[in-house]
């Protein structure tokens, strides 16, 4: 049943990239699917952390697309947050 679970987190956080990837008509790889799992990874999401699903992984992917647009890492936009700081809180 773990692998079940597992396997919908992972259909259910690359559902988005899918549906993007689909309207620019490029196929979907596996290479592509692990870099988006690392990112979400970095950005904070736990895939065995069913207690706060579907919340954790919509946190990280905010901060992976906050990341994108900042042009910062999503390791140090997670780090930053967990030190208590955010980008609206810098000085």
């Amino acid at each position: 049943m773990n692998f079940a679970l597992k396997t919908v987190t992972a259909i259910t956080a690359f559902l988005p990239a899918m549906a993007s990837l689909a309207q620019s008509n490029q196929p979907l790889t596996r290479a592509h699917v692990t870099s988006e799992l690392i990112q979400l990874e970095k950005a904070g999401f736990r895939p065995t952390d069913w207690l706060h699903y579907p919340q954790n992984i919509l946190e990280a992917q905010a901060r992976v697309e906050q990341a994108a647009n900042t042009n910062h890492s999503p390791a140090q936009t997670q780090q930053d947050r967990s030190d208590g700081h955010s980008e609206g809180n810098r000085q």
